[in-house]
Parts: structure tokens; sequence; C-alpha cells
């Protein structure tokens, strides 16, 4: 029996986004194997949707809120739908996916690894492949490093909160630390300009910089867990590394003059991010407005849970085959 003619199965699903404060690089430029490093899960993230349907022939396509998107834009996605298509019982069908990104993309907010996670949730609701999170996961952590559009964040979305990733590694074999925050912090994120993590991966001479000042970070993090010391070792990795510009340090010190906790720059995008008490999130962002007029501000719980948003396994039959 052949169900070409059968109605696109659809589903979608939610992850949080991800904010990288520090990092290190495991393996090499050339051929990396995972990262250290920490930072924080935003409730702000990414709800990705797809459809599938048999189809004489395997055609995917990608769209990021709802702008479709070249396969050189879209690498990360495509190698999760092939992975998922490559385990479903009928491999010619039409696959529509549409991630719908909060944060800006391209400037540190781990949008890459929340839309390969989400999708991998939602595309293996729509095939009937029941994976779990952890499996979901280790797809979405491959295509990131495969791609070269990030190396450790999907495993911290997985956890939630304020993190750091002390052993490298895929989902369920790296080790994570979890920094307990008190319920009324929130964070305000400021955003200047983009900066695309493939790119800036290819350059060779960051390597020396990140790791040296990366493992310095980490060190001072994991003999003082606390959420201001790891603010703290952040910004120092920041303007260590060179990353830091003239507008991320007004950034930083406007908001902290406006009653921030403390704050580090986006990893890797010129933004930066800070924590502040519920009752002073308005104080610093009027004082970035005023202050550093950056593209665009946002502020966002912490935290959040990967999860299946819709759920149609009662009519996934219909995709399959039978000989």
């Amino acid at each position: 029996m052949d169900n070409h003619g059968c109605a696109a199965v659809q589903a979608s699903a939610y992850s949080p986004a991800g904010i990288s404060s520090f990092f290190r690089i495991h393996g090499s430029m050339e051929n990396p194997t995972g990262a250290t490093g920490g930072g924080f899960t935003i409730t702000r993230g990414v709800r990705t949707e797809v459809a599938v349907k048999a189809s004489p022939m395997r055609r995917i396509t990608v769209s990021f809120n709802n702008v479709p998107a070249p396969a050189r834009d879209a690498e990360t996605s495509l190698r999760v739908v092939e992975n998922l298509l490559g385990r479903a019982s009928n491999t010619l069908m039409e696959v529509s996916v549409n991630h719908l990104i909060d944060p800006p993309m391209g400037a540190g907010f781990g949008t890459s690894a929340a839309s390969a996670l989400s999708l991998a949730l939602a595309l293996s609701e729509a095939l009937g492949l029941s994976l779990t999170l952890r499996e979901a996961a280790e797809i979405a952590h491959t295509a990131e490093v495969e791609s070269r559009t990030g190396l450790g964040t999907v495993a911290a979305l997985t956890v939630g909160g304020c993190v750091v990733t002390f052993k490298p590694g895929p989902p369920g074999e790296c080790r994570i630390l979890r920094i307990p925050l008190h319920p009324d912090l929130r964070i305000v994120a400021a955003y200047f300009e983009s900066k695309p993590t493939n790119l800036i991966l290819k350059e060779r001479s960051l390597e020396r910089r990140v790791n040296r000042w990366g493992d310095e970070a980490l060190q001072r993090i994991l003999s003082d867990p606390k959420v201001e010391t790891l603010l703290s070792a952040s910004r120092d990795f920041a303007i260590k590394t060179g990353f830091a510009t003239r507008r991320v340090i007004n950034a930083l010190d406007a908001a902290e003059a406006a009653g921030a906790l403390g704050g580090a720059q986006n990893m890797l995008g010129e933004a930066v991010h800070v924590l502040a008490y519920r009752e002073d999130v308005n104080h610093v962002i009027e004082a970035l407005i005023e202050k550093v007029r950056p593209r665009r501000i946002l502020a966002s719980g912490i935290g959040g849970k990967p999860r299946i948003l819709e759920s149609v396994s009662g009519r996934v039959l219909s995709l399959t085959r039978t000989r």
C-alpha cells in the first residue's frame, strides 16, 4: 500500500534558548569534540513546527520565522532531518520545517542549538519514532558540532537554569553543574550585532586565547560555585580573549550601575546578558536604552524545559508503507 496522497502530519516542539557566558574548546578548531563552559537557559526560546507527508521523492525545506532559508544557512537543521529520516520506515518524504525564533539569531543566544533540539523532538513525534529527550539531544548535538554552529549548548538546554559544563561530551556523557538561583532573578539581554558562530570557530588564532582564559574561568567558578562568580569570571573571559567591544563593556557598566547583579558577553555575539532582580529589570532596561542604545533588548525568565507541544502519534501510521 502506498500513501502518497495522505494529508501532512504536523507536530511542534519547544526548546529554551541558551546563552553561553564563557567556553573552552575541546579537541581542536579543525576537529572540535565539544566544549566546557557556562551560562543560562532562558524561557524565550524556539518553537519548531514540522509537516511531513509521503512523497515520490525526498524534499526538505527549512524556514526561520516563516522565511525560507537556503541550504547553506540551514545546515544544522538539514543534518537533524536527514538523521531522523534515516530511522523512519519510509524515507521518501516531504518535510517542511519552520523555526519560530524569539531571540536574535547569530548573537550568542543558542538559537541554533534550540532549533536543532526542538526540531529533533517535533520530527520524532511526527515520524512516530518515540525518541527520548536524551536521544533527540544527541542527534541535535552531533548536528551542531558537525556544522560548527555550536559545541556544547544542547546538553545544557536539557538541564536548564544556570549551568556549568565541566566535562565535555554529548548529552548523557558530559558533566554539568547546576547553580541554584533566587526565583526572582531575571535575564536582561542587549543585542548589538550578529557574529555567525560557524565562521568564528574557523579562526585558528582564537583557540589558544579561548582555551587559556576559558580554563581559568572554569577553575574560578568550580572553586566558588556561585552565580556572582560565574558572571565575574565570564566578564573577565570576554575582555581577556578580546571578544568584548567597547559597546559590550559600556553596556555591562550601565546595567550594573542601574542595579544588575552582574553580567557578561554572549558567546558568541556582540550582545550582553545581565542578571537582575524582578524589581530592578525596568531600571536596567531604561539604563541600557539611555546609555548604549542597543538594537534590541530582551527580558526573560531563566530555565525552560524542552518539550513536545503538539502530539500526533495517533495519526503517524499514515506515513508508513507496507510492502
